[in-house]
């Protein structure tokens, strides 16, 4: 599962900061944008994903999805072993990925009456992007996207049983190719992770 995540400063990352300033730029003060520091489902933020014409370019999205059955709350969540097979995601599975630029994102264990927050990235590098889906809401001026998910890895299995799909810099771009097969990608998702108490 994937509930909260970390956006770096602008100076952090030279390609994270890229997307974000692209998408600051090209909505101005239009988005009601959370450009950087810990994001929250609901806000609006940058993210990659490909135009009309097939080309990556950076997007401002909401994170979370309506309930099919108008119910309360959002779908922030989508288990990549599942996803293609289901209504809500089925369509964007093929024709409508995205990727979620973070420098971290954050689980909490639970200990008893206690929980301990943890913060979580690939253990060898400090940005990556967050593998989503996303879909056209009536009356919505953005996209609302979803992060995908898979059983967590050995490193932080012990906090929570699920971790985000996580993609370095270098193979993200074949995730928004829809040539590229879904589940293939999956194989390459990043899986030595390192983590801190915070």
């Amino acid at each position: 599962m994937c509930g909260r995540y970390f956006l770096p400063l602008e100076e952090d990352d030279g390609e994270l900061a890229e997307v974000i300033r692209a998408v600051s730029e090209k909505y101005g003060g239009e988005a009601p944008l959370a450009a950087h520091g810990e994001i929250f489902p609901g806000q609006t933020v940058p993210t990659l994903a490909n135009s009309r014409k097939g080309e990556p370019g950076a997007y401002a999205m909401r994170w979370g999805m309506s309930r099919p059955s108008g119910g309360a709350g959002l779908v922030i969540n989508a288990r990549s072993e599942t996803a293609g097979d289901k209504g809500m995601f089925r369509s964007s599975w093929m024709d409508r990925r995205c990727l979620i630029p973070a420098s971290r994102y954050f689980e909490w264990e639970r200990r008893d009456r206690e929980k301990v927050k943890y913060a979580i990235g690939p253990a060898r590098q400090s940005g990556f992007y967050l593998a989503g889906l996303y879909r056209y809401e009536p009356d919505e001026r953005y996209p609302r996207f979803v992060i995908l998910t898979r059983a967590a890895s050995a490193p932080v299995a012990f906090i929570h049983p699920r971790m985000p799909v996580i993609f370095d810099l270098k193979s993200a771009q074949a995730w928004l190719n829809p040539q590229t097969p879904p589940r293939q990608m999956l194989e390459a998702a990043l899986e030595d992770m390192a983590f801190e108490a915070v």
